[in-house]
């Protein structure tokens, strides 16, 4: 489990499960839970949260997005902890639906994955359904005594992707981008990549110099830096 810190005392703890990490965010009496994880985890996600929150209640489930492996947990989460859900407007009508598409795959092979994975493998994909009460279709600041945090659109992976900002110091990105392939950042599943890459732009022109994905190791700003130049220069994609 890393922890990391920011200059104004925000804490953000990874809470692992399996091939992904959901976060909890700390600070001045707020608790923040990003994204919920998979079904089958949930014993290992609660119990890791139960400890670090004690008995201080969840204030906000902030969704990254909606695909399953990022929350199927929410609905459980949220009637017992009697919070908040937050998330883009682009992606309300899944959360209700209870179903997400899997992305597209921004390769051939990955292609033909996701489209069998959608055709063949549907019922997989599932999670309870769940009402987003808290929308942005941009940019949202979240303010609370002592507190203050930046959501921003950063869609690619899904239109409605997000990211979390946190003392504009950290960046909590889902799945725009990943972390467990060596020395890139690329998905290999984006509904559209060109906007996925536009979406590291974005995150580019904040101060942030550290990312936090859903899948894999944290992502330095100089790799961003890297990424973003060499995928912005194919004229195929960005076009």
């Amino acid at each position: 489990m890393k922890h990391w810190k920011t200059s104004h005392g925000y804490e953000i703890i990874q809470i692992p499960n399996g091939r992904s990490s959901c976060y909890l965010i700390r600070k001045a009496g707020m608790l923040i839970l990003i994204d919920t994880g998979k079904k089958g985890r949930f014993k290992v996600i609660w119990d890791q949260v139960s400890r670090l929150k004690g008995k201080q209640p969840l204030d906000l489930i902030i969704q990254t997005h909606t695909h399953y492996d990022h929350c199927q947990n929410t609905a459980r989460i949220k009637e017992m902890e009697s919070c908040k859900v937050m998330g883009s407007e682009y992606e309300i009508g899944f959360a209700k639906k209870g179903y997400t598409p899997l992305p597209r795959g921004s390769y051939i092979l990955t292609e033909i994955i996701s489209w069998a994975g959608r055709i063949l493998l549907k019922g997989l994909f599932r999670h309870e359904p769940f009402e987003t009460d808290i929308t942005l279709r941009e940019e949202y600041m979240l303010k609370a005594p002592g507190f203050l945090i930046r959501i921003l659109a950063t869609p690619g992976h899904t239109r409605g992707s997000v990211s979390i900002l946190v003392d504009d110091e950290i960046a909590l990105v889902g799945d725009t981008m990943i972390g467990f392939i060596r020395n890139t950042i690329f998905s290999p599943y984006a509904d559209e990549p060109k906007e996925m890459i536009r979406s590291w732009k974005k995150l580019l022109d904040t101060p942030c110099t550290l990312f936090l994905p859903g899948h894999g190791q944290q992502i330095s700003r100089s790799l961003l830096e890297k990424e973003y130049e060499k995928y912005a220069r194919k004229p195929k994609l960005m076009t």
